[in-house]
């Protein structure tokens, strides 16, 4: 195998974006994944598009890049997405005085909120508990089964290789110069390939791979668990309007509701497994949120769980974590890694760290991945491994 101007570590909806974006300015692209596309975090989240508002209280900043990506997926992914509207809802034990902050933040980060009164909403979403009325936003539903093969097949299309059931087992460097990534088959066949720049785009499991060349990437791992009912209960997107915290979103999905999340920190990358004391709480809430669950049996629910790599806090910001993405740089020269954003900001993600990887290599071409549209993926397809399709969601379009 020839030399690599950039290998990609990690197959999920950000290292295919960044595969995207740097095939498309011509920089000759390998992906390697241990599994299968999609097959870690990106098939493991409620599949919310964001416009930004549930985080637009507490992070302005990363809630106005939310809204100006999903207005790029308008125009590049509408395949991938159903347009169901959002509703922030103040139901009857929730503040009233957050709405007033929620509406005054929407304002300055550019995304429409529309007051609607107790009537309007019950009216819109009548399995849900009575409010004191709410709010209409933009959010979206994103059907991550077709929008991560789109783009890996149109990193493909513009000569990117993506390796499947291949391993990285380290990065090989000289001096401060990177040489290369040691990589695994199945089979237990080791080989080496060289590359002037590596992205570890590998979520939970970034941090093992950067500890080789003495990339410190400080990730919060933090797994979220999800309910799935296998009826659609709610119409739009229906969030809380409070604080983002656990038990606070509703998603409909292809004839179930996801239910969810928690946020709990793990130690493991692996541990997606849902506790019976999480499923238990899951169930407890979403009764509260959506009454008319109460009469369900357990044959109706199920479950599943992912990882989620958030940006740890910086000393002095009181232990949050922060939804915006961070790209790591250390001292081996062409090594990055790249952890947090979300699903929602992925294009935005891979453009940043193309950017950077662009400037290193000499590369003068500019992002095209916000302007040239993605196609429905006839040569590759969703990983076995994703949970949706074992947890009851149907995944026809």
């Amino acid at each position: 195998m020839g030399k690599e101007r950039l290998i990609v570590i990690g197959a999920g909806v950000t290292g295919s974006a960044i595969a995207r974006d740097a095939s498309m300015r011509g920089i000759p692209t390998t992906v390697i994944e241990s599994g299968e596309i999609g097959g870690g975090t990106s098939g493991r989240f409620h599949s919310m598009l964001q416009s930004g508002a549930r985080y637009v209280v507490t992070d302005t900043e990363y809630a106005a890049e939310c809204m100006q990506e999903r207005k790029i997926s308008e125009r590049i992914a509408s395949f991938a997405r159903v347009d169901t509207e959002g509703l922030f809802v103040l139901f009857e034990d929730d503040d009233p005085k957050f709405g007033d902050r929620f509406a005054e933040s929407c304002a300055v980060a550019g995304i429409p909120a529309k007051w609607l009164d107790s009537s309007e909403i019950a009216a819109r979403e009548p399995n849900i508990a009575a409010s004191q009325g709410g709010f209409v936003v933009p959010d979206a539903v994103f059907h991550p089964w077709e929008m991560v093969p789109a783009i890996a097949a149109s990193a493909i299309s513009h000569g990117a290789e993506f390796l499947t059931h291949t391993r990285a087992v380290s990065i090989e460097s000289t001096g401060s110069t990177i040489s290369g990534v040691i990589v695994e088959d199945e089979s237990g066949t080791r080989w080496t390939v060289a590359a002037d720049c590596v992205v570890i785009s590998a979520g939970t499991w970034s941090p093992s791979l950067g500890e080789s060349v003495g990339l410190n990437i400080d990730v919060e791992t933090a797994k979220g668990s999800m309910l799935v009912v296998h009826q659609e209960m709610v119409n739009s997107v229906v969030n809380r309007c409070r604080q983002p915290q656990s038990f606070d979103i509703a998603v409909p999905l292809n004839g179930s509701t996801v239910f969810g999340t928690t946020s709990v920190i793990v130690h493991s990358p692996d541990d997606t497994e849902v506790s019976t004391e999480e499923l238990e709480q899951l169930r407890a809430e979403l009764k509260k949120f959506i009454p008319t669950t109460a009469t369900m049996d357990e044959s109706q629910w199920n479950s599943y769980a992912g990882v989620r790599p958030l940006v740890s806090a910086a000393p002095g910001e009181g232990g949050a974590v922060s939804r915006k993405h961070a790209v790591f740089a250390g001292e081996v020269a062409g090594v990055l890694g790249v952890v947090g954003g979300s699903f929602s900001t992925h294009r935005a993600m891979a453009e940043d760290v193309v950017d950077r990887v662009a400037s290193q290599l000499g590369v003068r071409q500019e992002s095209r991945t916000a302007f040239e549209a993605l196609a429905p993926a006839t040569n590759v397809v969703w990983s076995d491994n994703a949970p949706m399709q074992r947890r009851g969601i149907a995944l026809a379009s």
